[in-house]
């Protein structure tokens, strides 16, 4: 049985675990995104904008503040935290912390990878 080409021959008859729970659907995997690559030549990096890379070409900027003078970087409606852009709040009872992922910050399980 040892140099046996097909593993699957040496179970004959025996089913997968999962496919014994019979009545229930089986859960669908989700497809790996594939990311477009950079249309120039030799360039491997990720498309950002237009076919392009940051390196060759495309463009890429935070949006800006909509007041008028204001310089810092918009969160939310098109404006700053200071002219009025709501700062998510963490979703566990009396912790004031902001939200990085999920509705929750670091201390309550929000980890960046």
């Amino acid at each position: 049985m040892r140099g046996h080409s097909n593993p699957s021959a040496l179970k004959e008859g025996r089913k997968r675990d999962s496919s014994l729970e019979g009545d229930q659907p089986r859960k669908k995997v989700a497809k790996k995104r594939r990311r477009r690559e950079c249309s120039s030549d030799g360039c491997t990096n990720q498309v950002v904008r237009s076919g392009v890379c940051i390196r060759h070409g495309a463009t890429w900027t935070k949006k800006k503040c909509s007041r008028e003078g204001c310089t810092n970087f918009a969160m939310n409606g098109g404006v700053c935290i200071f002219h009025g852009a709501k700062k998510r709040i963490c979703k566990m009872e009396g912790c004031m912390n902001g939200v990085i992922k999920g509705g929750v910050c670091y201390r309550h399980g929000a980890y960046r990878l």
